[in-house]
This record gives structure tokens, C-alpha cells and sequence, in this order.
């Protein structure tokens, strides 16, 4: 008999899908739950509740081959703590993420480890979009505007704007780019994306204009609506300053859904309270939860969610779709989707 694969979740995982786990080979799979590091739906565990969690509550890690879940900087550290993987874990092979992004994990560590890092990246793509196309149609039909008026009981009829037509500049096309540009297509805009390497025959598709990343600046300078979609990188922090925003029509407006750190915020509020753009949607931020005395709550120019674009009521079923695809991948020697290099 084969040996066991031992799954172990740190998430709550519906009991229909931990049975279809278990009916891909009931004789090499076994199931189990480390419940003291589960991810409340709210956010991953504080660096203090995960103080509270004792050496034995990681014993669960020992006999595992894969985990569900989310790796946490606190779990990290914790697992440092105890001696490091090759002690706390030292069967592991394969993590498999429930977010898409994994800049919050020590990836050389677990490469080190020899251990595979799968992420949901795609699963986030239709909800994300979904909050896109929501905060181009707040701004054109200025539903913030809306809101301060009727919260002050104003009667105020100014001109509200039709999307058709309009330009719609995306940096970072991928799963999540091109689930925007599906959408804002649809509904008569116009796609402009830059990429850095030779596009994809469905990046061409979903496009009406590709540019090449050295051109970025053209697309900065087009866009009605600026959409970041990207992740973290060296690269990618600080992208959007003082320079980009200023290339930026003073109608235009500024959505990023990718990651805080890629937009200066400081050069953003700048821009919001001299209106040389005309708002920002942001969903993500340098610092999280954005501090009480952060200028971005109270301006008026500013669309602010506490990183909730992603959320969909269908998300779970969809990551574990993902990892079911995934376990069957592996047990027969398959390459896994979504490999984090």
C-alpha cells in the first residue's frame, strides 16, 4: 500500500468537500484539522493569539504531507521558534494557499525545504472584477456624492457620466486583469492593458490595445479609469507616485485592488486634495487596517473598502474545487495548477 497523505487544514473546509478528498483514494488520504491555527473569517490569526498556541497544537504538522490554508507570518514564526520545518514539519511537501498572494510567506524557506507552494490564484478573479466594475459606476454616477448629500439631507442635481466608451487602463493582466476587462467590455468600454512579455493569445483577445510595459506612461495618460491589479514585487512598490498620478487626466480615476504598496499613498492624497485626478477606489493599503488618522478617510475624492474585493460568498467552494483538482494532481504525479517558483 501506498503511504498515506496526510491533509492537514487550517481552514474550515465544507464536510462534502472533505468527503470528495477522501473518495479520491480513501486508502492513501487521511484527513485532519489543526483547529488552534484555523483562519477565522475575519482575517488570519494575530501575532498574539498565535503566542497563545503551544508546541503541541504544531504536533498535527509533524506526520503532514499537505496543507490547506493559510500560512501566516505568525505561523511562521512560531514554527521558527520550534525548531524550523525540518523539525516542527519534516514530511512536508506541499502547501497549498488559500489567497492569492503569498508575499506574507518566506518562500525561500520552504523552497529550501523542498516544499511546493500552491496559491488560489484565479478563484479571487470574478469578485475582484465584480468590485471594479461596481467602483467605475460609483464615480459615474458619483455615488459618493450621493451618499454625503443624502446623509445631509441636500437636494443637489449635478451631471452624472455614461461608461460606454470610455478608456480603461489595467497594470497587471493577469487572471484578475482579464476577468476586468471581460466584464468592462461588456459593457462597451475600451481596454487598454500593458504586459511585459509577448501577450497571450486570450490577453489579445480581451484587449483592445496591448502596450508594452517600457510604454506604460501612454496607458497612465489614456486611462478614464486606472485599474492595479498587480502583485508585490520589488518592481512593482512605489510604482504609482508623485510622476505617474501627475500623468493621470484630471477626470480620471484611480482603482487598485492589487496590493497597498504599489501607490504612494502620500503622493496620492496630495493629488485627491488638489483634484488633479477626479477620485481613487482603493480596496488595499500600505498599512492594514488603515490607521484612524490616515487623510485618506476623510477626503472626499477617496472610496475606501477594508480589503474585502475578493470576498464572494461562493470563495471557499472555489479554492477547494481548486485544491480537489490539485490533490488528485499529485497523488498521480501530475503537475499541480498555480505554482509559486
Amino acid at each position: 500500500m501506498a503511504e498515506r497523505s496526510r491533509i492537514l487544514l487550517t481552514v474550515p473546509l465544507a464536510d462534502t468537500l472533505v468527503q470528495r478528498l477522501a473518495e479520491i483514494a480513501p486508502e492513501e488520504l487521511e484527513v485532519v484539522s489543526l483547529t488552534p491555527l484555523r483562519t477565522p473569517r475575519d482575517g488570519f490569526p494575530s501575532t498574539r493569539e498565535m503566542a497563545c498556541v503551544s508546541a503541541d497544537a504544531l504536533r498535527p504538522l509533524r506526520d503532514a504531507r499537505i496543507v490547506l490554508g493559510a500560512w501566516t507570518r505568525p505561523l511562521q514564526r512560531l514554527i521558527a521558534e520550534h525548531g524550523g520545518l525540518a523539525t516542527v514539519a519534516p514530511r512536508l511537501e506541499w502547501i497549498q494557499l488559500t489567497s492569492a498572494g503569498a508575499d506574507h510567506v518566506d518562500v525561500s524557506a520552504l523552497h529550501a525545504h523542498g516544499v511546493t507552494l500552491t496559491t488560489a490564484q484565479g478563484v479571487q478573479a470574478r469578485p475582484i472584477a465584480e468590485f471594479v466594475l461596481a467602483s467605475i459606476f460609483a464615480w459615474a454616477k458619483d455615488v459618493p456624492s450621493l451618499v454625503r448629500r443624502q446623509q445631509s439631507r441636500r437636494w443637489q442635481r449635478d451631471g452624472v457620466l455614461e461608461v460606454t466608451g470610455r478608456t480603461v487602463g489595467i497594470l497587471g493582466f493577469g487572471s484578475i486583469g482579464l476577468e476586468v476587462a471581460a466584464l468592462v467590455r461588456a459593457i462597451g468600454m475600451r481596454v487598454v492593458a500593458a504586459v511585459r512579455s509577448t501577450p497571450s493569445p486570450e490577453q489579445r483577445e480581451r484587449a483592445d490595445e496591448i502596450v508594452p510595459w517600457s510604454d506604460r506612461e501612454s496607458l497612465l495618460a489614456r486611462s478614464d479609469y486606472l485599474v492595479l491589479a498587480l502583485p508585490l514585487s520589488d518592481e512593482t512598490r512605489g510604482l504609482i507616485g508623485e510622476g505617474e498620478i501627475a500623468r493621470m487626466p484630471a477626470a480620471s480615476v484611480l482603482i487598485n485592488v492589487g496590493r497597498g504598496d504599489i501607490v504612494d499613498e502620500d503622493a496620492l492624497v496630495r493629488a485627491l486634495r488638489a483634484r488633479t485626478i477626479r477620485g481613487a477606489s482603493l480596496d488595499v493599503f500600505a498599512t492594514e487596517p488603515l490607521p484612524a488618522n490616515s487623510p485618506l478617510w476623510e477626503l472626499d475624492g477617496a472610496l475606501l473598502s477594508p480589503h474585502v474585493a475578493a470576498g464572494s460568498d461562493r470563495y471557499d467552494a472555489r479554492v477547494a474545487e481548486l485544491f480537489v483538482e490539485n490533490v488528485a494532481a499529485f497523488r498521480a504525479g501530475r503537475p499541480l495548477r498555480n505554482v509559486l517558483r
